[in-house]
């Protein structure tokens, strides 16, 4: 079967060979075809191994321009390659800036708190953010009824809703313990910081 130029399998084109063990003559041509404009089923029928080199197959008539039309072919000027390759360090550039920036602020501010590096002096909005988040890693909010396991936290839901009067109360004991923890870690924070001197 050539699956070029085809949607759905009805539309693919049979291709003749002499016998059911001969290898398909367009086997490579295929491969590049897929490997060009079907990414999904490229990689389901060939991994991720690159397609081999295309090579000119002397049984298929090859299409010739007439006579007196051939166009010239031009390389790219030096300054429109010099453009190309400023614009691709730009991009290189700007990925490396932002993830590296990621990743001091995943280190400086979510990283492991010990006594050393617990808190930040200096009331400004960086250092009440990491204070903050070290009270969160240092006293985190209690888990009334979630416990971080998906399905005992479903089940819980589902028997909280099935006694209406004691699930809200219970819940809401719940939603109240995370606000107060949350707000009192925010002014630990701030004192921490010696916003109140």
């Amino acid at each position: 079967m050539d699956p070029r130029g085809a949607s759905t399998f009805s539309d693919m084109k049979q291709i003749d060979v002499p016998s059911e063990n001969s290898p398909n003559p367009y086997a490579n041509e295929i491969q590049n075809y897929l490997y060009k404009n079907d990414e999904y089923n490229y990689k389901k029928l060939y991994g991720n191994m690159p397609p081999p080199v295309q090579t000119q197959n002397n049984n298929v008539p090859q299409l010739r321009m007439p006579a007196g039309s051939e166009q010239q072919i031009t390389m790219p000027s030096y300054e429109l390659q010099k453009y190309n390759n400023n614009f691709a360090n730009f991009v290189s550039n700007a990925y490396d800036i932002v993830n590296n920036t990621y990743n001091d602020i995943k280190h400086d501010y979510f990283g492991q708190r010990n006594y050393q590096n617990r808190y930040k002096q200096g009331c400004t909005p960086s250092n009440i953010a990491y204070n903050t988040i070290s009270n969160y890693q240092i006293s985190p909010n209690p888990k009334l009824v979630e416990n971080g396991n998906i399905v005992s936290n479903y089940g819980m839901k589902k028997f909280l809703s099935k006694i209406p009067i004691a699930g809200k109360y219970i819940n809401g004991i719940a939603t109240g313990e995370k606000i107060g923890n949350g707000l009192t870690n925010f002014y630990n924070a701030l004192d921490e910081a010696d916003c109140f001197k």
